[in-house]
């Protein structure tokens, strides 16, 4: 167990552990995201999907696909593609659902390696 001479000295650890920590979960979790979500992205030739590879910030925390279909799919056509038949219109919210406790182990489990 870690002690502490005073308050001061614990506010100063637990402050630290929480910058080291939210630098780099958040490029660990923004990563995880991208894969996360090409369950349910369109695929035809993939140029949708790897524009977020190319236009993320997973730095800082923003994944981002840029290419011309990307708003009319993500807001208009439930159909699924065909390259990828589990393709759904919204698809950032379903991978949300489907996967932020794993997200939340990924923030854990760094958090946890640097509060030793």
């Amino acid at each position: 167990m870690k002690a502490f001479k005073n308050f001061q000295q614990a506010n100063n650890w637990l402050l630290s552990i929480g910058k080291k920590t939210t630098r780099d979960a958040i490029p660990a979790v923004s990563q995880q995201a991208y894969k996360d979500v090409k369950e349910f992205t369109y695929w035809d030739e993939g140029t949708m999907y790897q524009s977020g590879s190319l236009h993320s910030k997973f730095a800082q925390g923003i994944v981002t696909m840029i290419a011309p279909q990307v708003r009319r799919l993500y807001y208009g056509d439930a159909s699924a593609g065909p390259g990828n038949r589990r393709a759904i219109s919204l698809w950032w919210e379903e991978t949300v659902r489907r996967n932020v406790k794993e997200w939340k182990r990924i923030y854990i489990k760094i958090y946890d390696y640097y509060k030793r």
